[in-house]
């Protein structure tokens, strides 16, 4: 395993002839980086730190089709479709169920995402 330091010149440079950075250190001590060739570290496994990041509008492509058409809010929510809608009772005591208005609890989010984490845990678990 490598575990060289680099620049980033050096390591666009790898990505682009299509070499692996794994196990290699990148040196961003000063640096600015574009935002496209942080975009391209990005998809090779690189975090760059924000604030090295360097935006200009220059280097921005323009695209007629999308830049020149006129946008509409939509009322519809597009997820909408593939999503599907519960409805469930649950009985709670006064104290528990005045500790959840008091603290302002989206059960509607909470039981949600409870749902979801035990999904995936419970996939992750029939993997193995």
């Amino acid at each position: 395993m490598n575990s060289s330091n680099i620049s980033v010149t050096e390591a666009l440079a790898r990505v682009k002839s299509g070499k692996t950075l794994e196990g290699i250190s990148i040196s961003f001590s000063g640096a600015k980086i574009k935002a496209l060739d942080a975009f391209q570290l990005g998809k090779a496994g690189v975090d760059v730190p924000d604030e090295l990041i360097e935006y200009n509008d220059a280097d921005i492509a323009q695209d007629l089709e999308f830049d020149d058409y006129e946008w509409k809010r939509v009322a519809e929510d597009p997820l909408s479709e593939i999503k599907e809608t519960i409805t469930v009772n649950i009985e709670l005591d006064k104290q528990l169920n005045a500790w959840i208005k008091n603290n302002d609890i989206q059960l509607g989010h909470l039981l949600e995402k409870l749902i979801k984490d035990f999904y995936s845990a419970n996939q992750l678990i029939r993997r193995h």
